[in-house]
């Protein structure tokens, strides 16, 4: 059997238009919440994986291992699971799956019922969303609020989208993606504007593929979950982005490939840094055609499909930032399909790498991934904040 590798070449994008609602009362709390991950199960009938709002056509499938977040949603509250996804800025439900592509994947994911809450508020507008697909994929997101819930923490009224069309998209999604601009449905504003956290900073352990469960955490970070020292990168400004759209971009440094045989190949050197996004919303890493192609030649004698057994090789893809290596093992990129179509590091990557977004001080900060236990330290929105924090493993 052969399989194909998750690196993918792309076009440019273009964003949807927003706007903002604002808040209408908010629960007074102050502190960090951490809130737990789990990866999703593999699902066959889902044609494409999420993607950041877009309008490209990106090709993939399955959503086999993107990370959930649980949310109480309503009085009383209803357990609704998300995809946590840094590529995209709107916070969104669904409610039936009546309008869905997909109907079992849908059926099989907790939706919400929004005339089972006394305190749903509907603003009876709506607006559209842009998801990049098998092909351009619109959402259509009633804009509402009601109040949410993480365990027994109130996190506020908050803001999001009820879905009254959607394709291929079996989850509901928690965009978190730099939005200072436009605020609409945007879950991050409301939880600092309530109160229930202090600032736009997050601490993101995605789930790997030997480990079931994760964590957000906003306001703060898990030492104990990465090594060494945290590394800022500042994010790319929007008009200086290859989008010119708020997006965690970021410079990649260097990227080696490591072959199992132990010989190295280097595809991209600090003199030609990439700037790539952070998507956790994506599975795949979405890369240049030259360096997808030498990826393809390492692993490859026909350029494209690599055999099953190279998943039990010890060949790794090293990810630079900085003095911050990232490795990352080939097998996390081995998939049963491929497709070629902005550069992305998507949950694959993510997996291996501990990442702290930081809205307040426009950087984030990244060390390799390690699970040593858990201890939650509160961080301040101030630039350098994250520079004392060493990880404990």
């Amino acid at each position: 059997m052969w399989r194909s590798l998750l690196f993918l070449a792309t076009p440019s994008l273009s964003s949807p238009t927003l706007y903002y609602r604002g808040n209408r009362g908010a629960a007074e709390l102050n502190g960090v919440i951490r809130v737990p991950l789990t990866a999703s199960s593999s699902d066959s009938s889902a044609a494409s994986v999420v993607r950041r709002q877009i309008k490209a056509p990106l090709k993939h499938a399955s959503f086999h291992r993107l990370p959930l977040i649980n949310l109480g949603i309503g009085t009383p509250p209803q357990s609704v699971s998300l995809v946590f996804d840094t590529g995209s800025t709107f916070l969104w439900v669904h409610p039936v799956c009546d309008a869905a592509d997909f109907r079992p994947s849908c059926k099989n994911t907790a939706r919400f019922n929004t005339s089972a809450s006394r305190t749903f508020w509907d603003s009876e507008t709506a607006i559209p969303a842009y998801y990049g697909l098998g092909d351009i994929s619109q959402t259509v997101l009633a804009i509402s609020k009601d109040f949410m819930f993480s365990g027994n923490t109130s996190l506020g009224d908050i803001g999001f989208g009820v879905a009254e069309k959607w394709n291929r998209i079996p989850y509901g999604i928690l965009g978190a993606a730099p939005n200072m601009k436009q605020q609409v449905l945007s879950f991050l504003h409301y939880i600092v504007h309530s109160g229930a956290v202090k600032n736009k900073i997050f601490g993101l352990d995605v789930p790997a593929s030997d480990r079931d469960q994760g964590a957000v955490i906003f306001s703060g970070i898990d030492t104990k979950k990465f090594s060494g020292p945290l590394e800022k990168l500042p994010i790319i400004p929007e008009d200086e982005s290859p989008d010119n759209y708020p997006r965690y971009w970021i410079y990649l440094d260097g990227m080696t490939i490591k072959q199992a045989n132990g010989s190295d190949i280097a595809s991209i050197s600090a003199a030609n840094r990439q700037p790539v996004i952070l998507d956790s919303g994506s599975e795949d890493a979405h890369l240049p055609s030259d360096v997808v192609d030498e990826i393809y030649q390492a692993f490859s004698s026909d350029g494209g499909a690599v055999d099953c057994s190279t998943r039990n090789s010890n060949g790794t893809i090293d990810f630079a930032f900085g003095k911050t290596i990232i490795q990352t093992p080939i097998a996390d990129f081995i998939v049963s399909q491929n497709g070629k179509y902005i550069y992305i590091l998507g949950s694959h990557f993510l997996q291996s790498a501990y990442v702290v977004f930081d809205w307040d001080s426009g950087n984030v900060w990244v060390a390799s991934s390690r699970d040593c236990g858990s201890n939650v330290q509160p961080v301040t929105g101030t630039p350098d904040s994250l520079e004392p924090h060493i990880g404990e493993c």
